[in-house]
């Protein structure tokens, strides 16, 4: 027998146990307004545990230097992304992201950078601008397919502009024609918005149209070149060589590195995993990708969820929600166990 984890926040599971809500593959259905609850993390969490390992290795990290504070940004912005939770949980970040803008931007009132800090902000806003345009559709009853449509040239033009920026940032970074700080600034936090951006547009794209986007290979190459190689050993050079960084222990360094690269593939994991979810939607449903990522995974165990007889596998993941003994520990989330043949 195998137990296969999976993790919900104890509200969701105190409306189980009323009879209030019940498991279904894309979540834990709301039975009042038949809808997937949102706010709630995936049922089945198909992200890489490197996330949590990156948690520990930059705690205290932005206390020991200002130039690190790039690495608690980005890795904040992309577990929220790796953890399906649902890209609007990125819009509260983006927005706590503007005070960070704003420190940077401090920080560089007379540096010749200036103009590479106005078309960060400007991405950045135009990128919160769409994410709210298509997060207000999940929310609408009847969501507008027109207005979707008349807004795709403005959203393929802003993810083309900014995946452009990244791409110049890099260049501009391994010439060594703009500063360290700010280069990892700018590349490890617009990265996360603009693959969320990339991820949210593809996903209601394919719904709409019935087929991929065939820009979408392309977007997916910014964060291939971030993560490529050639960066990773100029960054390796950096870390080790340059001044913003040498007064930390090599192994810190080491742990900057990790953190920063990981957080890039875990973007391009999730690019692909939501690319493979997507096609479970029915065509012109606009449904959530995180309830089809958990469409997706559940399919894939369903049939060996070992139950009671003349018991769906649905029913004996709600009856065992129903069964759980919650402790008063402090933690906002239970893990469940699924017993699979």
């Amino acid at each position: 027998m195998v137990e296969v984890p999976f993790r919900l926040p104890k509200y969701m599971v105190d409306m189980v146990m009323d009879g209030k809500a019940v498991f279904t593959p894309g979540g834990i259905r709301n039975l009042e307004t038949g809808k997937i609850m949102k706010l709630g993390r995936p049922v089945m969490n198909a992200a890489k545990k490197s996330s949590e390992t990156a948690n520990s290795m930059v705690a205290g990290l932005s206390k020991m230097s200002a130039a690190l504070g790039w690495v608690n940004v980005a890795l904040s912005l992309v577990n929220i992304g790796i953890s399906v939770i649902g890209f609007y949980m990125v819009l509260s970040r983006m927005t706590a992201l503007q005070g960070e803008i704003h420190q940077f931007i401090s920080r560089y009132q007379e540096d010749r950078d200036m103009d590479q800090l106005e078309k960060y902000k400007t991405h950045i806003m135009n990128i919160q601008s769409h994410l709210n345009f298509l997060q207000n559709r999940y929310e609408c009853s009847e969501y507008d397919k027109k207005e979707f449509m008349n807004r795709e040239a403005d959203i393929e033009r802003e993810i083309n502009e900014t995946g452009v920026f990244l791409e110049r940032i890099l260049t501009t970074y391994q010439k060594r024609q703009i500063s360290s700080k700010l280069a990892n600034q700018i590349i490890f936090t617009l990265s996360p918005v603009y693959a969320q951006l990339v991820n949210e547009y593809s996903c209601q794209y394919y719904i709409e149209h019935g087929k991929q986007n065939q820009l979408f290979d392309s977007w997916r190459s910014i964060l291939t070149l971030i993560n490529s190689d050639s960066f990773k050993a100029f960054m390796q050079r950096e870390m080790t060589f340059g001044i913003d960084y040498v007064n930390l222990p090599p192994q810190r360094r080491r742990d900057i590195l990790t953190v920063a690269f990981g957080c890039v593939q875990e973007m391009i994991d999730n690019l692909d995993r939501c690319a493979d979810a997507i096609k479970f939607a029915s065509p012109g449903v606009l449904t959530p990708v995180e309830e089809l990522l958990n469409e997706m995974v559940w399919n894939g165990i369903r049939d060996q969820i070992r139950t009671e007889p003349g018991e769906t596998p649905e029913e004996y993941v709600t009856r065992q929600i129903r069964e759980i003994e919650i402790s008063d520990n402090g933690e906002e989330e239970v893990v469940i166990h699924l017993r699979t043949a």
